[in-house]
């Protein structure tokens, strides 16, 4: 992880470099989610100069295993990476070209940088929570507020998908094809049999029976759950829940921003 964490270090100077700071101190923190992460190591860091504002930003280092990366020929951030460099400015673009009033406008938090070595991938964005903003609870029962805030940025996500898909359908298939991950000569038994495993031996003898049914169940379905559909492609968040939104509240209303 010392290699990885000089890395971001690496990152984080090429960033305040870009951003104007000549003679910076950098502040890095590693941080915990608390169990609803499990992909990547989290850091916050602040890049500090005399008589400049505080740069507050946020890190994901991936720590997934390069055997499982490599099986399923993925790149842990590079969607996202795409997505902030290319498709959500695509998007903003369209909302200002079509006049979406601001507060209708799908929020995005800012991306500031990437590093992609072998085996090893950082995302750097901007920190909301120096903003003000707060991940919900997970343990809690969301709130009417909370449910129908997500499912209303949701909505303008796949909104802008389908608008785009409508007027600009050559440049939309083009994000697809980038963004397509062909997931059929993936042994999913191979890649999460042992973490199912683990998972039975740790619950409650009474629940076992029914957890492995789960497992088994979702297993034999994950091809036709992760199928695009065929008729009218949509761009989908793909892991939209609580742990990747950060809301604030306002007096007259709930802020949501997608990360």
């Amino acid at each position: 992880m010392e290699h990885k964490e000089q890395n971001l270090r690496n990152l984080l100077n090429k960033i305040a470099a870009e951003q104007g700071f000549a003679n910076h101190e950098l502040i890095i923190n590693d941080i915990s989610s608390g169990g609803a992460n499990y992909t990547s190591q989290l850091y916050t860091a602040i890049i500090r100069e005399q008589n400049k504002d505080d740069l507050h930003l946020f890190a994901k280092v991936a720590i997934l295993p390069a055997k499982l990366t490599k099986q399923m020929d993925i790149s842990v951030f590079a969607t996202e990476q795409l997505a902030y460099t290319n498709i959500f400015k695509t998007f903003a673009a369209f909302e200002a070209e079509n006049d979406v009033p601001e507060e209708y406008r799908l929020k995005i938090t800012k991306y500031y940088g990437y590093y992609d070595g072998e085996n090893e991938e950082i995302l750097v964005l901007d920190n909301l929570l120096a903003q003000g903003y707060s991940p919900f609870d997970r343990f809690q029962s969301i709130d009417w507020e909370y449910a129908s805030s997500a499912v209303r940025d949701l909505a303008r996500f796949h909104a802008l998908s389908l608008g785009y898909s409508e007027v600009y359908p050559e440049e939309f298939q083009k994000i697809v094809a980038k963004i397509f991950m062909d997931l059929s000569g993936v042994d999913f038994d191979s890649v999460f049999g042992a973490t199912i495993k683990t998972a039975l031996k740790t619950v409650q003898p009474k629940y076992k029976k029914s957890l492995e049914n789960i497992l088994n169940t979702y297993l034999d379905n994950n091809f036709t759950l992760v199928k695009p559909a065929s008729f009218r492609p949509v761009i989908v968040h793909g892991d939209f829940r609580g742990s990747n939104l950060l809301h604030r509240v306002h007096p007259a209303t709930m802020q949501l921003a997608n990360l």
